[in-house]
């Protein structure tokens, strides 16, 4: 089921009009079939790709890294935050 990274993913590649192809090529990947499973949000985006997943898709490398850690990590973010509950 698409979460928050994936939709965006997906909403930047077609508003950009690339290919799954394309932008796993960018990414240095050997095939498409990944971006089509980030796109619709079987694999998680890792964090030490969102800088240059950013700059392809035209977005602010932090706002994307905030995304990514509340919907895969949201302890991290309320730590981050200075949530120090952990509630």
């Amino acid at each position: 089921m698409p979460d928050d990274v994936s939709k965006l993913i997906n909403e930047r590649i077609h508003h950009l009009d690339y290919t799954n192809a394309f932008v796993g090529m960018k990414l240095g990947l050997q095939s498409g079939n990944m971006v089509s499973m980030l796109r619709r949000g079987q694999a998680k985006l890792p964090l030490e790709r969102v800088q240059e997943v950013a700059k392809l898709l035209e977005v602010c490398p932090v706002a994307l890294m905030k995304l990514c850690l509340q919907t895969y990590q949201p302890w991290v973010l309320q730590v981050l935050n200075g949530d120090r509950t952990g509630s």
